[in-house]
């Protein structure tokens, strides 16, 4: 195993964005990207609350 690698459980959270293919035709493919870039930052500051919760 390489190091720096995690070890143990380790967990992949995929998200998708219902209706995304209307959205991105009706926003325009540069104001749709902006969205999706100001929602990522919302899901990691979700996932440390989960985090220290626990």
């Amino acid at each position: 195993m390489r190091p720096g690698l995690p070890t143990g459980t380790v967990t992949f959270l995929f998200t998708d964005v219902d209706g995304s293919t209307k959205l991105l035709h009706a926003l325009g493919a540069e104001a749709y990207a902006e969205g999706a870039g100001r929602a990522s930052p919302l899901v990691d500051k979700s996932l440390v609350r989960v985090r220290l919760s626990r």
